[in-house]
């Protein structure tokens, strides 16, 4: 039923859903998930571009939005998103 570790992914969805990120990366062969923002600080778009995660997000943001960048405006709600998507490429893509 489950090809590729998808059963590690599965069983950790059931078991504890905190460690679905930790499960992801396992199955992915990397040794721990996604470096995410920290969320008890506030973010900084210079700061919050080193995340692999928020530039894979900015990259797709671009293919619709040439123009998008990150900017105080924005700079909140994105990390927000890539905190809640786990830093999981495929939800951000």
């Amino acid at each position: 039923m489950f090809t590729d570790g998808g059963w590690c992914v599965a069983r950790a969805a059931l078991a504890a859903p905190a460690l679905v990120p930790q499960a992801l990366a396992l199955v992915r062969g990397l040794r721990s998930p996604p470096a995410l923002p920290d969320p008890t600080q506030v973010p900084v778009p210079d700061r919050l571009v080193a995340y692999e995660v928020v530039q894979l997000f900015v990259a797709r943001a671009r293919l619709k939005q040439p123009a998008f960048a990150l900017t105080a405006e924005n700079v909140v709600i994105v990390a927000q998103l890539c905190l809640q998507l786990d830093g999981l490429p495929l939800a951000i893509e």
